[in-house]
């Protein structure tokens, strides 16, 4: 019998409707011990489960920045006790939330694994029992899967990999620019690689995420550009642009980017697509942002690029350098 934590953030997997008397109400979030209830008794029979939460059940649009770091804090305060680890949060930023603990809890040696469902557990034909007993499955691997995952519809994501790309379908998750590392299906079946750890387990969850978000669209006006750029206290840029990386040849846009790289603001260049990878070179649209020092997002997807752009910026012992560096997995295109 494994010894498991699993962690409760709040999501899908935990709500039911505000009223009880009305199916059609809106869905809020229970709290762990309404959850407990529901959870099949088997499951204690398999594994020996331990069980937390963040002060309060969240539906997923509502986590935050330090609500990542509070979720990382909990998990390496547990660290040595536990086999692996199952965090169970909504779907809609459940992305952004693995991806930023798989770059705040360093050399892992066991499993962080992510899940949560796009229907309640307790509806009918609810995929929450599903996931949450494969996510067991995968967190009762211990050291032979040495990373943050994300479990969902009898796949294994790398989780600063994976994005959501289906509003409802229960095959929610996928990873645009690399495999899945396994299925679970009568058991775990691991097809690819995982991050092996290079030292002792290190907690960093230092942040700077007052990060500006600028996805393109044509005809954003120079006044806009210029607005936008004014924002106080910018800690990064993150652009998604078009195609490979392309961008319009508008001097003030130009400017305001130049400006901010030379004030010390590390921008990046990501992508709208989210297969393939940008390359700044082929185009003159491109090149002009690499030209004035604009970060290239590579074939990261835009909740790594974001991330990893909020988290390097606050690490000491490295520095935007590193920017090119494969640290958790989350790249191939350098």
């Amino acid at each position: 019998m494994a010894k498991l934590l699993i962690l409760y953030t709040g999501g899908t997997i935990g709500m039911r409707t505000a009223s009880p008397s009305d199916p059609s109400s809106p869905l809020v979030p229970q709290d762990l011990n309404q959850l407990r209830q529901q959870l099949p008794k088997a499951y204690d029979a398999a594994h020996q489960l331990d069980f937390m939460s963040l002060p309060q059940a969240l539906d997923s649009s509502d986590i935050k920045p330090p609500d990542w770091q509070q979720m990382a804090k909990l998990l390496a305060k547990a660290y040595g006790h536990y086999e692996g680890f199952v965090v169970l949060h909504g779907t809609d930023t459940l992305a952004y939330s693995a991806t930023a603990l798989s770059f705040m809890l360093e050399n892992l040696h066991k499993p962080v694994v992510f899940t949560g469902s796009q229907l309640p557990l307790g509806f009918d034909n609810s995929d929450a029992a599903t996931n949450f007993n494969a996510a067991l499955e995968v967190a009762a691997l211990g050291a032979a899967l040495p990373e943050v995952v994300i479990v969902f519809a009898g796949n294994i994501w790398r989780a600063c990999r994976t994005r959501k790309q289906h509003t409802h379908a229960f095959d929610a998750f996928g990873s645009p620019n690399t495999p899945a590392l396994g299925q679970i299906t009568d058991g775990v079946d691991l097809q690819q690689a995982t991050i092996q750890p290079g030292a002792d387990f290190c907690l960093r969850p230092s942040l700077k995420s007052h990060v500006l978000h600028l996805a393109l669209t044509p005809g954003l006006s120079n006044a806009a550009w210029q607005h936008l750029f004014k924002m106080p206290d910018l800690d990064g840029v993150l652009i998604q642009s078009y195609g490979a990386g392309n961008a319009p040849m508008q001097p003030v846009f130009l400017a305001c980017l130049h400006e901010a790289i030379i004030a010390g603001i590390p921008v990046v260049n990501a992508s709208q697509c989210p297969h393939g990878h940008v390359d700044m070179h082929t185009y003159a649209t491109g090149r002009q942002l690499a030209d004035i020092g604009v970060l290239s997002a590579f074939d990261m997807t835009y909740e790594a690029a974001l991330i990893k752009l909020m988290w390097l910026s606050a690490q000491p012992h490295l520095s935007l350098a590193a920017w090119s560096d494969n640290l958790r997995g989350e790249l191939s295109q350098t």
